[in-house]
């Protein structure tokens, strides 16, 4: 009996494939899909709930050693990063509100899955 794939390695079905022309093209603004303002501020808020885990987790780990000036750049930063996480969750929860949407040519993936805390993905301690 000859296998599935053995049909594949002729060079007629090759050719055969070759003849279908692949017309996508990730450059081409058709298949771009436009992200929502909302969706930005999804993916804005998943980035800075992952670099204030992972932050937190630097601090949690230098505190027994002597770097108090490392460990208080640290701080500052998470600082500014609490707050620009609160600035987009305000802008998230007003775009919500108002219902409008925000074309922006930022890539979207579909089916990627974002770091989220409020769906339970976060181990983020606030």
């Amino acid at each position: 009996m000859e296998s599935a794939t053995a049909d594949w390695d002729s060079e007629e079905e090759w050719s055969k494939q070759g003849e279908e022309e692949d017309v996508y093209d990730p450059r081409n603004p058709d298949y771009i899909l436009p992200a929502s303002k909302l969706q930005v501020e999804e993916i804005n808020i998943a980035m800075f709930e992952q670099q204030i885990c992972r932050l937190q987790s630097a601090i949690s780990n230098r505190e027994d050693e002597d770097e108090n000036q490392l460990l208080e750049h640290y701080r500052i930063v998470l600082f500014h990063l609490q707050c620009s996480l609160q600035a987009a969750l305000d802008r998230r929860d007003q775009a919500e509100k108002s219902g409008s949407w925000f074309v922006a040519y930022f890539p979207v993936l579909r089916g990627m899955q974002y770091f989220h805390a409020e769906h339970g993905s976060s181990n983020m301690h606030m």
